[in-house]
């Protein structure tokens, strides 16, 4: 791992908790419909899964650039060079090196986890643009409704457990004071 991937990954999800993820491979069904993802570092192999849960993986911040792909198990290549993932955007990180390519669904997790700013610098490897998270054309698309309502939900959830916090607080004190609750 290169110096500063530490922390646009430390919150990475692992990948698989059912069969999917396993060290060998029976590849003898239908190889253009099952894909192979091995993890840069590791060397841990998940799948085979469809490209559909690798679009998904990769939206999610669970596939790195340094990632390795194979629809075999013999031809690897590097995560972004696979078409249809969608792994075209380099993250500019202050006093790092640049961080991708990743995809559009790993910029606004990395943005949800408070990783990067809007007004972080993004590079769009297609096209050369350089834009700010706030500009990038997924970023209206996405955050107006999902991140804000995973947001809600988050805040909602805090908000439930410091009421049961203060009701308990507020119980013990009384119990401590010998007034009746």
């Amino acid at each position: 791992m290169r110096a500063g991937d530490e922390h646009m990954l430390r919150r990475f999800i692992p990948l698989a908790n059912d069969d999917a993820s396993r060290n060998h491979y029976d590849m003898s069904s239908d190889k253009s419909s099952v894909w192979l993802l091995k993890k840069y570092g590791t060397g841990n192999v998940h799948g085979p899964v469809s490209f559909e849960k690798l679009l998904e993986w990769a939206n999610a911040a669970q596939i790195n650039p340094h990632d390795l792909i194979s629809e075999d198990d013999d031809n690897w290549k590097k995560a972004p060079m696979v078409d249809g993932l969608q792994m075209d955007w380099l993250i500019e990180v202050p006093g790092n090196p640049l961080y991708g390519p990743t995809s559009p669904g790993a910029v606004l997790e990395f943005l949800q986890l408070g990783e990067i700013e809007l007004s972080t610098t993004l590079v769009n490897c297609c096209t050369g643009e350089s834009m700010t998270v706030e500009e990038a054309p997924f970023y209206k698309q996405e955050v107006n409704s999902e991140m804000l309502i995973l947001r809600i939900a988050q805040l909602e959830e805090e908000l439930r457990a410091a009421t049961e916090t203060i009701a308990s607080l507020e119980a013990r004190i009384a119990e401590f004071e010998g007034v009746p609750v």
